[in-house]
């Protein structure tokens, strides 16, 4: 299983790499992007402002699981730390 997913990702990336490419070229022209209450708009190619948008998301995505796994390890370490505390046998009186 790991195998294939590592042959598909060199399969896959490749052409993920040139539609990416590809885009960027078709698309040059600058487009404007209103930030709507602000009084900003920015003049950028279309393939730069998905890129943006596309890391953006990605870095959301990744620091959401990064927060839901901390929660993760948290419970991990207690649920460890009472079993320790179960196994170990009673402290003479």
């Amino acid at each position: 299983m790991f195998y294939f997913g590592r042959l598909l990702s060199k399969i896959l990336l490749p052409i993920l790499v040139l539609w990416a490419l590809a885009f960027a070229v078709y698309n040059p022209e600058p487009v404007a992007v209103n930030f709507w209450p602000l009084p900003y708009e920015l003049m950028a190619p279309l393939s730069v402002f998905t890129v943006l948008v596309l890391a953006v998301g990605y870095w959301l995505g990744a620091w959401s699981g990064y927060i839901k796994s901390a929660r993760l390890r948290s419970e991990h370490k207690q649920q460890k730390k009472q079993l320790e505390k179960m196994e170990s046998p009673a402290a003479p009186n």
